[in-house]
């Protein structure tokens, strides 16, 4: 796709494939946002685009290979969180759908 480009490994063919390595460090960098701290917050916001640039350069995946990974992490963890709020709506303190617990 582009002339003159030096690689790194074997060229990347083909119609692609979403990264999984962008989708566990999305999902698993959104998940924890939330808890995190301001130093905690700025270390995971740049650790997740790394972590999908490194696949470009060496090779091992396009652009949208890398976004497309993104986007499947980003799909993972609104699952989680809508099946997470219906654990805790249910399991509320006093509601007998716990006892238990």
């Amino acid at each position: 796709m582009l002339p003159g480009i030096r690689g790194r490994r074997r060229e990347a063919a083909g119609l692609g494939y979403l990264s999984g390595h962008a989708a566990v460090a999305v999902a698993l960098g959104a998940a924890a946002l939330p808890r995190l701290g301001p130093e905690g917050r700025a270390l995971t916001l740049t650790a997740m685009p790394l972590v999908g640039l490194t696949g470009l350069y060496v090779g091992a995946h396009l652009p949208l290979d890398i976004a497309g990974g993104a986007a499947l992490g980003l799909a993972a963890d609104a699952a989680a969180g809508l099946v997470t709020s219906g654990l805790r709506t249910r399991c509320a303190p006093g509601r007998e759908a716990c006892a238990g617990r």
